[in-house]
């Protein structure tokens, strides 16, 4: 009986242990994700070309409010031409949610910028999804939607 209480008891404590990793690793992955989403928004605000271009994979794709589709070099060559320029970017209301080595992050973003001499300002909704790649989190896709005035 003894050996029994003592078998179960045991079992309990490595479940309850290994909960606990699985959550303080999902907590490290969710502040690791939220680090690479504001290395973006800080290299749209800068036209850093370079850190965008480590933090997306190579086959990164983004569609924009107005539906077009972009690629990653299409989108880099937008930002190092300066034909597209980010005044402000003010992200809240983000949420992380992680499925093992893929992250799908949500957000509010106030944005007031330019593309193509044209004003892109508004206010959205994004999606981007992260991967982890050879142990740094990568985004393979972003969607904007604009919210409706």
């Amino acid at each position: 009986m003894r050996k029994r209480l003592f078998a179960v008891v045991a079992f309990v404590v490595l479940v309850l242990a290994t909960a606990g990793v699985v959550l303080a690793q999902s907590d490290n992955a969710e502040q690791e994700v939220r680090g690479v989403l504001k290395q973006m928004i800080d290299a749209d605000l800068k036209g850093d070309a370079a850190v965008l271009d480590r933090t997306t994979t190579d086959d990164y794709t983004i569609t924009r409010d107005n539906g077009i589709v972009r690629t990653k070099a299409e989108t880099l060559q937008g930002i190092r031409d300066g034909s597209t320029r980010f005044e402000s970017f003010d992200v809240s209301d983000i949420r992380v949610r992680i499925y093992g080595e893929t992250a799908v992050v949500t957000f509010h973003g106030a944005i007031k910028g330019s593309r193509a001499g044209k004003d892109m300002s508004g206010q959205f909704r994004e999606v981007r999804v992260f991967i982890k790649r050879s142990g740094n989190w990568r985004a393979v896709l972003a969607q904007r939607t604009r919210i409706a005035s």
